[in-house]
């Protein structure tokens, strides 16, 4: 049986580590404080990516409250140019602002050959791979 998991293996029937999985971190920034459930407009964060995935040249990030999930804090497209660091000011959205407490906030990045429309559910329309993070705030 182990000489057989070893010949499938090989032959590539089995993939037991994803090396072309793509992380993001992100950094909430000098963002205002925000707890009164009325969220400030404010510049996107810096995005870090361990690396791009083959073929992608525009990345929508998207913002979604896991408390709230149908709460709308928009996003925006980032042109990547083979670039792993997306600097803060590229797109406006609206800032985490949990009315009590803390709730956790996810960062998504679809990434895609091209700028393309957004489906219903805000997923942009021929997404190659996608990545998130997430973090409490405040």
């Amino acid at each position: 049986m182990k000489k057989l998991l070893i010949i499938f293996s090989s032959l590539g029937f089995f993939n037991f580590a994803n090396a072309d999985e793509v992380k993001l971190s992100f950094d909430w920034g000098d963002i205002p404080l925000c707890t009164s459930g009325k969220p400030n407009t404010v510049s996107n964060p810096v995005f870090t990516l361990s690396s791009i995935p083959k073929n992608a040249k525009w990345a929508y990030f998207k913002l979604q409250d896991r408390n709230v999930p149908s709460y709308k804090h928009g996003g925006g497209w980032v042109e990547l140019k083979d670039n792993t660091t997306i600097n803060s000011g590229i797109f406006d959205y609206k800032s985490p602002c949990p009315p009590s407490g803390k709730h956790t906030y996810r960062w998504t990045a679809y990434f895609t050959e091209k700028k393309t429309s957004l489906g219903f559910s805000g997923k942009p329309k021929g997404v190659i791979s996608d990545t998130f993070a997430s973090k409490k705030y405040p």
